[in-house]
Parts: structure tokens; C-alpha cells; sequence
């Protein structure tokens, strides 16, 4: 009889075991599904931080792509308008052989355009001594040339459309009319 009541006891202890034991697995199943759920939802706030950021660098990239376009459009404008200039400045006579630059000309230039008292020492300069016009000789010249500044057409002379300077064949850009008053 004593047999009998361990014997039934026995198989209510190993069933407690076992029942405990699948429970304990069982909880940590559940644990563990809970973990790589809890791993998913995190992944997937993390992709979708990566694919907003994915996003944000190609509007970035789209805007400095066109700033660079256009950067390199300015640049080519600039160069184009550089080489123009250039090209400008090539074509403008060489004043500085004779003592002057291309915006400042000589000193014996200036005096003779400013008041024509230099004398001519080839003989057809109007403006030394005569105050003539340098283009027809029979007025009295009253425009006054630029950027060489020299006072050297008739008012007549100085309307037409001339290209270069009469004195110094320098390439006219304007030209200005100077009233003379007669009061000495």
C-alpha cells in the first residue's frame, strides 16, 4: 500500500515537472518573440529614418547639381566676356611705345590736345599754331577726341562718323564739343 500511494504520487510529480518545464519554455518562446518583435518595429523606424534621409540627400544632391550648372554657366558668361575684352584691348594701338598707355596718352599728345600750342615738326599739324581742323583744315577745331583727348576736329568733322583720331589714329570712342569762348 505504500507502493501504491508513491507510485500515484510519482506520476502527479512528473507531470508538475513537466507542465512547469513547457510553461518555462513556453514564457521564454514568448520572450523571445516579444525581443525580435520589439527588433522588427525598431528596424523598420530605422529604415524609414534611412529612406527619409535617402530622400533628403537626393534633393540635395539635384540642388547642388543645378548650382554647379549654373556656376559653370557664369563661368563660361565670365570667360566669353573676358575673351571679348581682351580681344578689345588687342585691337586698341599700342600707345605705350610712344611714352603713354592705353588710357593715358603721351605727354607731347596731351599738351597738343589740350591747348595746340606744341609745335609740329612735320609741318601738316594743324592744331600747332593755327587751331585748324585736323580732317579738313578750314574750321577751327572744336571737338575734342576720346579717350586721346586731343582737340582736333571742326564741329562739322567731329558729327561725322569717324573711327580713329586724326592725330594719333587711336580708335575714337566719343567725341566732345568744346565751346571756345572768344575772351582773351
Amino acid at each position: 500500500m505504500n507502493n501504491q500511494i508513491i507510485a500515484d504520487d510519482f506520476p502527479v510529480t512528473l507531470g508538475d515537472r513537466q507542465l512547469q518545464y513547457m510553461q518555462s519554455r513556453a514564457i521564454d518562446l514568448i520572450q523571445t518573440l516579444k525581443q525580435r518583435d520589439d527588433e522588427i518595429v525598431r528596424m523598420g523606424k530605422l529604415n524609414y529614418v534611412l529612406q527619409e534621409r535617402v530622400k533628403s540627400l537626393y534633393v540635395e544632391n539635384q540642388i547642388l547639381r543645378d548650382l554647379a550648372q549654373t556656376n559653370e554657366a557664369t563661368a563660361n558668361t565670365l570667360r566669353s566676356n573676358l575673351e571679348h575684352f581682351l580681344a578689345q584691348v588687342d585691337e586698341l594701338p599700342a600707345t605705350a611705345a610712344t611714352g603713354g598707355d592705353v588710357f593715358h596718352p603721351p605727354l607731347e599728345e596731351d599738351a597738343v590736345s589740350s591747348c595746340g600750342s606744341c609745335d609740329g615738326a612735320d609741318g601738316n599739324d594743324f592744331t600747332a599754331g593755327t587751331g585748324g581742323c585736323k580732317r579738313c583744315g578750314e574750321r577751327t577745331a572744336s571737338v575734342l577726341v576720346l579717350p586721346c583727348r586731343h582737340l582736333c576736329l571742326c564741329t562739322v568733322c567731329g558729327s561725322a562718323l569717324l573711327q580713329a583720331c586724326p592725330v594719333c589714329d587711336t580708335v575714337m570712342n566719343a567725341s566732345v564739343h568744346v565751346n571756345m569762348s572768344g575772351d582773351s
